[in-house]
């Protein structure tokens, strides 16, 4: 049953999470700002419950753990997706540059958002380090590492790359992503990931089934979930579709925000 419910919490809050950024990020750009108001009011209010959960292993101390963690890291994404976090260079790769020059100009495109997750993810490393309930570190660090990995397989070149989920603002990010069959670094992040369920499953095995046992289960579905998305991107399908309810629903409200009302049509002469 513990399994079960381990991999449930993980789907809802890595599908759920998803599906909310992707809304947010394909309103208009008007609402930005309110968007990261509030994504940010529940960022720090994560931030500072974080050390109120760190001793507590009931099944509800855990599962907050693992969404302070989501709601954490959700900031970060949503600051880079909507713009007010990216880096200093915001131009297309120029088809003649390669090798590390290539990675460099594509590192400029993302680099205070990458700083910035560096230093959250010291903090929160700092702060879950050696605690019972370490739960939300586990969660920022495998969603961190899993991501990096992901922009390196991008860079290096995939198969399927959804673009329409980029923003109009970050369309210049296309032009730094390849597409191939497979790249070198590919196997090895779906080793590490594999790696990564292993030892955390290996953890959860260790005394009782508990809700300690939880919190490692839940964050090692979640780092199945992350080979999944590795997966999508060298198989030929439209993993969007998962989220087409997140993105359908945004584009009507833009499109209804688009049509003139009765008061902005003018009579004729």
């Amino acid at each position: 049953m513990i399994y079960i419910l381990a991999l449930v919490i993980a789907l809802l809050g890595w599908w759920v999470s998803t599906g909310v950024i992707l809304f947010l990020n394909h309103l208009s750009t008007s609402t930005y700002r309110w968007s990261i108001f509030a994504a940010t009011v529940f960022h720090l209010l994560s931030l500072i419950t974080v050390p109120m959960f760190l001793h507590d292993l009931s099944y509800l101390g855990v599962s907050i753990a693992f969404l302070q963690g989501l709601l954490i890291w959700g900031w970060l994404e949503m600051t880079y997706l909507m713009g007010f976090l990216t880096g200093p260079r915001k131009e297309e790769c120029p088809k003649e540059v390669e090798g590390w020059s290539r990675f460099w100009l594509a590192l400029k495109t993302s680099l205070y958002h990458e700083l910035a997750v560096i230093c959250f993810g010291l903090f929160l490393i700092y702060l879950t380090f050696d605690k019972p309930n370490s739960v939300a570190g586990y969660t920022y660090v495998t969603l961190w590492g899993m991501r990096w990995s992901a922009k390196l397989n991008l860079f290096l070149g995939v198969l399927n790359y959804n673009s329409d989920w980029l923003p109009s603002g970050l369309a210049y990010v296309k032009s730094y992503v390849r597409f191939r069959r497979m790249n070198f670094i590919f196997p090895f992040s779906i080793c590490c990931g594999l790696s990564a369920v292993f030892f955390f499953f290996s953890l959860s095995q260790v005394g009782e089934l508990d809700a300690s046992s939880l919190g490692y289960l839940i964050v090692g579905c979640l780092v199945l979930l992350a080979i999944l998305e590795h997966c999508f991107l060298m198989l030929p399908v439209k993993d969007a579709a998962l989220w087409n309810w997140a993105i359908g629903a945004s584009k009507k409200i833009r499109d209804a925000q688009k049509k003139p009302t009765s008061s902005d049509k003018t009579e004729g002469p």
